[in-house]
């Protein structure tokens, strides 16, 4: 059969939230396709077949471009969230040397995905 698999909703609000960013077509997120599968080892070759793998640092490179939270990053129910920092994105868009960094595994995970069709 088929594995499991998880969808990733972003960019849109799911449950009781709603969007602190532009929504529909304005936000970044918009059309990143992302599902995890939870694959038995033995099956990972049969279920990979031909297509081009990417590692970790490009899956993240897409997760940041597109503006989602990190896994993890988020408080637990109950506890409280800390206080957002609007200044982030401008001084990461300010720090070239990071933002060159960021830039080649964009370019290197767009390369598996534009490999994929």
């Amino acid at each position: 059969g088929e594995p499991v698999a998880w969808v990733d909703p972003w960019p849109g609000p799911v449950g009781d939230t709603f969007s602190y960013g532009p929504e529909g077509a304005e936000h970044p997120g918009t059309g990143r396709a992302w599902r995890e599968l939870i694959v038995p080892r033995e099956d990972l070759a049969a279920t990979v077949g031909d297509r081009p793998l990417a590692g970790t640092w490009a899956a993240e490179a897409l997760r940041v471009a597109a503006w989602r939270p990190r896994a993890g990053a988020l408080p637990a129910p109950g506890e409280r969230a800390p206080a957002p920092d609007p200044e982030l994105l401008d001084r990461i868009r300010a720090d070239g040397t990071r933002q060159a960094w960021w830039a080649d595994r964009l370019r290197a995970a767009h390369a598996v995905l534009a490999a994929q069709g």
